[in-house]
């Protein structure tokens, strides 16, 4: 997925890693157990503390959550 900031500017490469690293550590949790709830809520934890991450990357974050969640609502809690 092509992903682009909101003043025209590409992601780097350390926000493009980060979000293949998220999408890895789904991929792993998915493969041996399936992804609940509290899976989710740690994974975006996660990402929200590493320092290249923007609204760019939550908004994909949110996006490809949706994608392999279809119907489920999950709640963050942003303590």
């Amino acid at each position: 997925m092509d992903i682009e900031r909101s003043n025209g500017q590409p992601l780097t490469a350390e926000q493009h890693a980060l979000l293949d690293l998220f999408r890895a550590k789904v991929d792993e949790v998915i493969k041996y157990r399936g992804l609940s709830e509290s899976d989710v809520k740690r994974l975006v934890k996660e990402v929200r503390a590493h320092p290249d991450c923007g609204p760019e990357i939550l908004a994909t974050v949110f996006a490809e959550l949706s994608e392999r969640m279809p119907g489920t609502r999950v709640s963050y809690d942003w303590d």
